[in-house]
């Protein structure tokens, strides 16, 4: 079982060094001691279900994150990556001066968020625009 305690551990210590904190500031935020949030991190001892809650209050990140590593990454992240692959649709959009329907632009820009999280990263815009490019070739 200290395996698993050890995964869990990992999973704190990235979202800590994703807060930009040190274990002893990790732990005031989180209301632990700085003794036991250590213990947490390096997997020696079991993670409470109120200190895996505070971490999810705070960090954005799904409980089957925490506990399971179930996602690749926390949900802030997937999130970023769908806006930046949004922007990068959507500045296609403005500049194209076609005439295709809303329906068709929405179509696509779904497609954009698929492509996001079947890939676990954002569209570049020539991305974007060579994904475009494969609807003309009918």
């Amino acid at each position: 079982m200290s395996s698993d305690w050890s995964e869990i551990g990992d999973r704190m210590r990235r979202i800590r060094n994703q807060a930009g904190q040190t274990q002893h500031e990790f732990a005031e935020t989180l209301g632990t001691s700085p003794r036991s949030y250590k213990a947490y991190e390096k997997g020696s001892r079991e993670v409470p279900t109120s200190i895996v809650l505070r971490l999810c209050e705070i960090s954005a990140v799904s409980p089957s994150w925490i506990l399971l590593g179930q996602t690749d990454r926390p949900l802030s992240s997937t999130i970023e990556a769908v806006r930046d692959s949004l922007d990068a649709g959507i500045e296609l959009l403005r500049t194209s001066a076609d005439d295709r329907s809303s329906e068709t632009w929405t179509n696509y820009l779904t497609l954009l968020v698929k492509l996001t999280l079947d890939h676990d990263h954002s569209i570049s815009v020539e991305d974007a625009k060579e994904i475009l490019k494969i609807g003309d070739n009918k």
